[in-house]
């Protein structure tokens, strides 16, 4: 069981050094945090799979993307490389940790639906529209 400092300690960004636009989410704070939730209504800590827990994981992974800016010509190049990885990421997983694989297939949906209009975004300025 991590300690309560760990617990409360604000998550760190993901390092922009790296070549994957998505690092493994299944490690250190973020698996711990997801653990060892404590319910405000019971007080007692529910599972990993509970779904305010998964929703919250999912919802989280969307907000810590933040906003991004980039040339209105490119489409959604940014959000299919993201599709891709949790894509990637659940299949991997998707024995062994199912529900936190839907999430992912979930996201991957999400992200591809934004680079579907991420390029038709760019079309309509291509076009002058």
């Amino acid at each position: 069981k991590p300690p309560q400092a760990e617990l409360t300690r604000p998550l760190q960004p993901v390092s922009s050094s790296s070549s994957e636009p998505f690092q493994d989410p299944l490690r250190g704070p973020i698996r711990d945090r997801l653990s060892y939730h404590m319910d405000q209504k019971t007080g007692s800590r529910p599972g990993i799979g509970t779904e305010s827990i998964l929703r919250g994981y999912e919802l989280a992974v969307i907000n810590g993307r933040g906003t991004t800016c980039r040339d209105p010509y490119v489409g959604g190049k940014q959000e299919r490389e993201l599709a891709a990885q949790f894509r990637a990421y659940s299949e991997e997983y998707r024995v062994r940790f199912t529900r936190i694989s839907a999430i992912w297939d979930r996201l991957s949906g999400y992200y591809e639906r934004l680079a579907v209009r991420g390029n038709e975004d760019a079309e309509r300025m291509k076009l002058g529209r």
